[in-house]
């Protein structure tokens, strides 16, 4: 991954054609479904950028364990496919808490470039809790030779390098939109 490659989510890269960035699918599951719904399509436009870090699809704490298994299937299978039609992928991790150890790291690389989001998680003590354990598994497990970060800025992490990568200026001006209810 070049020092200056930049990361915008999918909807931003769809609309403004930012053909020089990787995309990422760190927003709602909603905004990039359609990614596992219709892949040849969805890929075909994916192809147009540097590569793509696999989508995170929910896997809620409370949510279902054969939901959460379904998640990490579909965040699986759609990296695999895009890797087949030679599209760079950067794996994603996530958990939906230590009861999904036992899937969630399967099939992930060891030694590699690993994406991780980390927003909403500073909001509750549970919250950062479970994402704290998650990140120090995940390193156990993975041992990581980078870790691309989305999201705020945490402190005491483990000494490892991490790369935190934050929405663009135009994207933050989407999710200000989209909290305020506005139109796009």
């Amino acid at each position: 991954i070049p020092d200056d490659a930049r990361f915008v989510n999918s909807e931003f890269a769809r609309r403004n054609k930012d053909y020089d960035a990787w995309v990422m699918f760190y927003e709602y599951d909603w905004k990039f479904e359609k990614m596992w719904q219709q892949p040849k399509r969805q890929a075909s436009w994916l192809m147009n950028f540097q590569g793509a870090i696999a989508p995170q699809f929910s896997v809620y704490l409370d949510l279902p364990m054969a939901l959460q298994i379904y998640s990490i299937y579909k965040n699986r299978w759609c990296a695999a496919y895009w890797e087949s039609l030679g599209i760079p992928v950067i794996p994603c991790v996530y958990s939906g808490g230590e009861r999904t150890y036992d899937f969630c790291f399967d099939g992930l690389p060891r030694n590699s470039v690993i994406s991780m989001g980390s927003m909403g998680n500073h909001k509750d003590k549970e919250a950062e809790q479970c994402w704290r354990k998650c990140f120090d598994e995940m390193l156990k497990r993975l041992d990581p030779s980078l870790v691309l970060l989305y999201g705020a800025r945490w402190d005491n992490l483990p000494d490892v390098p991490i790369r935190y990568i934050t929405p663009s200026r135009g994207e933050l001006k989407d999710i200000y939109k989209e909290s305020m209810g506005v139109e796009q």
